[in-house]
């Protein structure tokens, strides 16, 4: 994570996603002070972001998913998703 001044004298924050992608956002400060503060606030707000994950079963995901799938997906593929969690079961 890092501080670049653009020429127009706005500080940008470079960061990585949780992907590991380069993101920049803006801090709309022209302070290095002010841009400082922004990347406190900003790194504060990330951790509380994080999701925690959790194990759950295969079953317990086959369940939500194929409840998931049926509002999105047709018929057919509804029947393919729940044929490859039986063969993976």
């Amino acid at each position: 994570m890092f501080l670049s001044k653009r020429s127009n004298g706005i500080y940008y924050l470079w960061y990585e996603d949780e992907l590991r992608n380069p993101q920049k956002t803006s801090t709309r400060c022209r302070r290095k002070a002010d841009a400082l503060q922004f990347v406190k606030e900003f790194e504060s707000n990330q951790a509380e972001r994080k999701v925690k994950l959790q194990r759950i079963s295969l079953s317990l995901f086959k369940d939500d998913f194929l409840a998931y799938s049926s509002g999105v997906h047709t018929i057919k593929i509804q029947k393919h998703f729940a044929a490859a969690f039986r063969e993976f079961l």
